[in-house]
């Protein structure tokens, strides 16, 4: 089920549907009305195609309505169907019935590559009718090893002459199509896509007065040219409209096409009109340096009237001597290159010796030859001239004496033989009784070898030889090499080198000494191993070769160069079947099963007596589906076990599948069935993937069971947009009924994959750590204001930055860029803020709680639905700051008795120093009132509110106690939440007493707390409805955005710059995420969703930024107002001095004065009692 499959005005994304047991493409709600599934394939040389396919009807269709199947220009299949010939519901509507069809289709096709077109005339929706397929099968007829254009009726001989003499535009891929090679003469010269099929011109771009012109230069010598092409006709096209091809100014071709249908549905657009037509041209030509043009006689514009083309190939028919077919400059053609036959190197030759030769005609001899008149042939003449009288007599030669050119005497080992000298074989055989003893008288005694001889006549010879004709020769075969022998090997085998006790050549060879082949052998033999050997396979005929198909198949008439009759075939004659085996007919030469006769034979996997299919046994004598048959007629209908792979889940950079089956399944042979699983992804390479298998319950050897495996993958390349997997299982598995699997093959379409390149990652991993960096640096700058009296601005500032943790659980598959990112979010919410101070849920048993699994994005983040898990961090807090105001009380009331205490009278600087501190504590428990718990609160309201939300959203066993104990703790969160609604709802009433603007402000915790409510039902409740989730969270960030804008206030400026960057931050996230959303994942390349997750991440980590710039402002101002107040009061203690100083001056001098003035008056006291006196 491969996807590589593209579809008409349908999203690809989700088309893999689940049809009763069955996987299919289409299928319910998807394949309907206006909709298409459309292929195109490079093929290697053939001359015919055969489609095969699983068509699913599903629903009400209406018996008018067709599924046609169009491959190129041709409509190869237009049938039909009807809903009330369904047997079944299977996946479509519950009270309609659905079908599954064969569809075998076989026809003629010869293009370089095939476009597949798949539709339905349906006019109603798809929830109404629809279809599907799965098992798609192209089947080819490939041509003859070697051949690289043929059609059905060529042999070997006739297709392997053609040459590739010039290729173009046969690229798939629109990246790598390369435009070079044709000129196009007023047309567009670039490249085009209609429906991610490239061509050269296109829609609009090429029609009237548009040629295409190529020159080929050097040609070897052809006899014929072939031209293919596929060509693009759009638009509306008349009957006049005409596409032509010339050759060296000659009209090869021309058609108008316009008697071809277009497409049903457009594939450039859907409104056009379209059809991609495949055209193969032969005609003949001889010249090296032709010219080519592509013409039309089109009339309209180029919006009614184009053309693009593709897969331009031209092949040159190339001259082949010895192919025994007589071609242009070739006289003749015998398939063999012996010379003196009468055809040598395609040419007539005559005997040797001819001079003058015509048509294989002898008419004349060389010098030295004798014209034979009667025969046309010519005798080399051997011959010594003598002069008699001036008339020049010829003898023969090798002739010592002639007579008017009669010979009488020869030379010597030569014997007179009808006028003529013929060599003898043995220089010491004379003919005794001739009365001619030239050399000696020795010539009539007996044999040497004669142990008897009486008047020349032996009567006896020595031993180890035998009397033959008067001679004594030795006995042949005795493996004792005698005088008359020139060997003895033993044998009567001719070719081994001894034949009859006189050397003999190999068979095949024609140059040898003793027995032993040189190095020249006859036509058809190889000199190899000092012998001349024939090699079967060659094609040649040759030395004790029957015949010669070319191939090692058996049975075929022909096998290892032996006349071999076919299978079952009883009597034949020089491979061809005469009469056949018992249950056997002769068809074609093969003795085929006589299906039906009740004789299960070894072609048959049953045979029931009859030929009807549907009773398990099918006409061809092959067991049907979903059923079993002993002994071979004995059927019972048993359901077929299925092999069903579907997709998991995808976490991260790893996809995860299931491999299980539709029953319980078992091994029949002992073995690990794991290692017979082969897994692989189409069109990717092993070292760009690797998947692990997880067994979760093998296979087991005569043990049925619920036979299951997950599989991880983790695919490390982009280059594919939607991976299959491809699950092949080599080892067959059985039901308990020993049913087989109906299938051992399937695939399954995976998600995107999710890689970084190794560069990505680190990128990823510094920004992450510049976000932690960020966090951390702003959580110590607000504990610092914390210490310098600022308290509400830590809470306040977790408050704000928790939003961002929450964009991670929006439910769209993200890159890993920002998956890396949202790891260091994790530090913004409260649970984990406490985690990293102290791991309290793993040392304290009291705060343990069980692990309920949760759905989608939480389950990916391993969030723990059980809400007590959470709620223990918040009771954390709380208890913390009780804690912290019980403890605070508790300090006050003692440094109140210690200040009485009359042991510290003696030591009145500590006093001075606790009442100091006790004033300050005082006035830190003054802040601790019930404002300061409703920060607490609003703070922790996101967790509060999200831990609430998604225990409501999960399942609830009402028979265990913690289920009542997780819903009480949910609506008393529920109620806290609510009860902080209606306080900041006070007020409402009396806002127009109030400045507009002072009541936005002051109101911004309530619209803030709704928000939280909104955007977190929404993450909860639209989990799996990503569109809805998204364009929901973008609509509540921007109104808030709204909001935030026009909340003016000079009194805290710098608190709405704060949250209108987090807001704008927000709103552009959420907005962005669309480009995630399955259904346009289709629409954009990964990387360039990867670069929209840096500048996601960028809006994220720039609010992290500016949030820190503005802690430390925040900060520099706290530390420089109590500098300043610090300076103040020391000048303000140096003043007090400086008057107290002064002051006692002042009072000594007036002390000193009233001294003087008391001594003066008793000076005068004094003076005047002694007056008086």
């Amino acid at each position: 089920m491969s996807l590589d499959w593209q579809f008409l005005n349908i999203d690809p994304s989700n088309i893999i549907t689940q049809c009763g047991s069955e996987q299919i493409i289409g299928g319910y709600n998807k394949f309907a009305k206006q909709h298409a599934a459309t292929k195109l394939l490079q093929l290697p040389p053939h001359y015919r195609l055969k489609i095969s396919l699983n068509l699913y009807i599903i629903d009400s269709w209406d018996g008018i309505e067709f599924f046609q199947v169009y491959v190129d220009q041709l409509l190869v299949y237009n049938v039909s169907y009807s809903g009330l010939d369904g047997t079944d519901y299977l996946c479509g509507q519950g009270s309609r019935k659905d079908s599954i069809n064969q569809i075998s289709i076989e026809f003629d096709h010869t293009g370089l590559t095939v476009f597949i077109y798949l539709t339905s005339t349906l006019d109603d929706n798809a929830l109404d009718e629809s279809w599907g397929f799965k098992n798609f099968k192209l089947f080819l007829f490939l041509c003859p090893p070697g051949c690289l254009a043929c059609n059905s009726q060529d042999r070997d001989v006739d297709c392997n002459t053609w040459m590739l003499a010039h290729s173009s535009y046969t690229e798939l891929v629109f990246g790598n199509f390369i435009t070079d090679g044709w000129t196009i003469i007023n047309g567009d010269q670039n490249k085009w896509q209609c429906h991610t099929i490239p061509t050269i011109c296109g829609k609009e771009k090429c029609g009237i007065d548009t040629q295409l012109r190529l020159t080929l230069l050097n040609l070897p010598v052809h006899t014929q040219m072939r031209i293919k092409l596929m060509y693009l006709r759009v638009g509306t096209w008349e009957w006049r409209d005409q596409f032509k091809t010339t050759v060296d100014q000659e009209l090869i071709w021309e058609s108008p096409l316009t008697s071809l249908p277009n497409y049903l549905y457009g594939i450039c657009d859907p409104t056009s009109l379209d059809v991609l037509i495949n055209i193969d041209m032969v005609f003949p030509h001889f010249l090296s340096n032709p010219t080519v043009f592509f013409l039309n006689n089109l009339d309209g514009p180029y919006a009614d009237e184009s053309f693009g083309a593709r897969d331009i190939q031209i092949f040159i028919k190339r001259l082949i001597c010895g192919d025994k077919v007589v071609q242009l400059y070739e006289e003749c053609d015998d398939g063999n290159l012996l010379p003196f036959d009468g055809c040598f190197g395609c040419m007539f030759s005559c005997v040797d010796g001819c001079s003058v030769c015509q048509d294989m005609i002898c008419l004349g001899c060389f010098e030295g030859w004798i014209y034979l008149e009667q025969e046309y042939n010519c005798e080399k003449q051997l011959v010594q001239e003598t002069s008699y009288n001036n008339y020049q007599m010829q003898c023969s030669d090798h002739c010592l004496q002639c007579n008017s050119g009669i010979c009488q005497v020869c030379e010597n080992d030569y014997l007179l033989e009808d006028n003529y000298c013929v060599q003898l074989e043995k220089i010491d055989l004379y003919i005794c009784g001739d009365q001619i003893a030239p050399y000696t008288l020795m010539e009539c005694n007996c044999d040497q070898n004669c142990e008897e001889c009486v008047n020349t006549i032996c009567y006896s010879c020595k031993s180890n030889l035998k009397l033959l004709d008067n001679y004594c020769i030795g006995t042949c075969g005795d493996l004792v090499v005698q005088e008359s022998e020139d060997c003895d090997d033993g044998n009567d085998t001719e070719f081994d080198g001894c034949f009859h006790c006189h050397y003999s050549c190999p068979l095949g060879c024609n140059n040898c000494e003793k027995g032993m082949c040189l190095d020249l052998c006859l036509p058809g033999f190889h000199f190899m191993n000092q012998a001349c050997s024939t090699i079967c396979g060659d094609s040649i005929i040759a030395g004790n070769e029957q015949c010669e198909d070319n191939n090692t198949q058996e049975y075929d008439g022909c096998y290892l160069c032996k006349f071999s009759c076919p299978i079952n075939c009883y009597e034949c004659f020089e491979g061809t079947c005469i009469n056949c085996n018992i249950g056997f007919q002769l068809i074609q030469n093969q003795c085929s099963n006589v299906c039906g006769d009740g004789i299960l034979q070894i072609e048959e996997q049953c045979d029931d007596g009859n030929e009807d299919s549907g009773d398990g046994c099918s006409k061809t004598c092959q067991v049907e589906i979903d059923w079993i048959c002993n002994q071979g007629n004995d059927c019972a209908f048993v359901k077929y076990p299925q092999l069903m792979c579907e997709f998991i889940e995808q976490n991260n950079q790893y996809q995860y599948t299931r491999i299980k089956f539709s029953q319980e399944v078992q091994l029949l042979s002992d073995i690990n069935y794991q290692d017979a699983i082969e897994l692989s992804i189409v069109d990717l390479n092993e070292t760009d993937y690797n998947i692990t298998i997880l067994e979760v319950q093998s296979a087991q050897y005569q043990v049925t069971s619920d036979v299951e495996y997950i599989l991880q993958i983790q695919i490390f390349t982009n280059q594919l947009q939607y991976p299959i997997l491809t699950v092949t299982l080599t080892e067959q598995l059985y039901n308990d009924n020993l049913a087989p699997l109906v299938n051992t093959v399937d695939y399954l379409q995976l998600n995107q994959p999710n890689y970084l390149s190794t560069q990505q990652v680190e990128i990823a991993k510094t920004v992450q750590l510049v976000s932690k960096v960020s966090f951390l640096s702003i959580y110590v700058l607000s504990i610092i204001l914390m210490i310098l009296g600022n308290a509400l601005s830590f809470w306040g500032m977790l408050d704000a930055l928790q939003q961002q943790s929450y964009l991670k659980f929006i439910n769209v598959l993200y890159p890993q860029t920002l998956i890396i990112y949202f790891q260091s979010t994790e530090l913004i919410s409260m649970q984990s803020l406490l985690d990293s101070v102290a791991n309290l849920s793993e040392k304290t048993s009291l705060l343990k709680s069980p692990y309920i699994e949760s759905y989608e994005k939480f389950q990916f983040y391993q969030v723990n639905a059980d809400i007590t898990e959470g709620f223990k961090a918040e009771i954390l807090v709380f208890l913390a700051l009780f804690v912290f105001y019980i403890s605070s009380l508790i300090l006050e009331r003692v440094i109140s008795i210690l200040e009485m205490s009359s042991f510290l009278q003696g030591f009145p600087k500590f006093v001075r120093f606790l009442q100091r501190y006790q004033r300050k504590l005082n006035k830190q428990i003054k802040k601790f009132d019930r404002s300061f718990i409703q920060s607490t609160l609003l703070a922790c309201s996101w967790d509060l509110i999200f831990m609430a939300m998604l225990e409501l959203s999960s399942n609830h066993d009402f028979s265990y106690y913690r289920s009542y104990v997780r819903l009480t703790i949910t609506f008393i969160i529920l109620i806290m939440i609510f009860l902080l609604i209606l306080q900041q709802i006070s007020g409402v009433i009396t806002w127009k007493r109030q400045n507009l603007d002072q009541y936005w402000f002051k109101k911004q915790p309530f619209f803030l707390l709704i928000k939280k409510i909104l955007i977190v039902s929404v993450l909860v409740f639209y989990q799996r409805e990503q569109i809805i989730q998204t364009l929901l969270m973008t609509l509540i960030n921007a109104f808030y955005l709204i909001y935030v804008i026009n909340m003016k206030t000079t009194e805290e400026f710098e608190i709405q710059i704060k949250n209108i960057i987090m807001e704008a931050s927000l709103t552009l996230f959420t907005a962005s995420t669309v480009i995630n959303w399955d259904i346009l994942q289709r629409y954009f390349e990964y990387k360039f969703i990867i670069i929209v997750s840096w500048v996601q991440m960028f809006f994220l980590v720039s609010v992290l930024i500016l949030y820190l710039l503005f802690e430390l402002h925040e900060i520099i101002i706290q530390i420089k107002s109590k500098i300043t107040k610090l300076i103040e009061k020391r000048i303000s203690r140096h003043k007090s001095n400086e008057e107290r100083q002064t002051q006692n001056k002042e009072n000594g001098l007036q002390k000193e004065n009233l001294q003087t003035q008391k001594i003066i008056f008793a000076v005068q006291t004094v003076n005047q009692i002694q007056i008086k006196q």
